[in-house]
């Protein structure tokens, strides 16, 4: 199991004893919303940007050991969490739904969205 730690980190623990396995250290930001697919968890992360404001970064880790695999900056504001299927993790903004590459981090392509109120 896996979960976002305190010091930006993400953690996972055994689910027969709940020991730590392992802590992936990938920054000091906020982190949401991590999801497990195949062997690797994707999330999204919250950074401090300038001016007050914030900057947006979804990575990918290795389950088995918390090896960082990618990261990537992205703009726009995000509420949902990444979904992963199959080699695609896909990233809703408040103004766009990105796709990248499970694999490599290679944007595959970017679709704008308009929210209807």
């Amino acid at each position: 199991m896996g979960h976002t730690g305190a010091d930006g980190g993400i953690e996972a623990f055994s689910s027969r004893d709940g020991r730590q396995l392992w802590n992936a250290a990938i920054g000091e930001p906020f982190i949401k919303a991590p999801s497990l697919a195949d062997g690797r968890i994707g999330t999204y992360l919250v950074l401090p940007g300038g001016s007050g404001g914030v900057h947006y970064r979804v990575a990918v880790v290795q389950a088995a050991e918390g090896k960082l695999l990618w990261q990537r900056d992205f703009s726009g504001f995000v509420e949902q969490p990444p979904q992963m299927e199959g080699d695609v993790i896909y990233v809703p903004s408040d103004d766009e739904l990105l796709a990248f590459s499970v694999s490599d981090g290679m944007l595959l392509w970017r679709h704008q969205v308009v929210l209807r109120q």
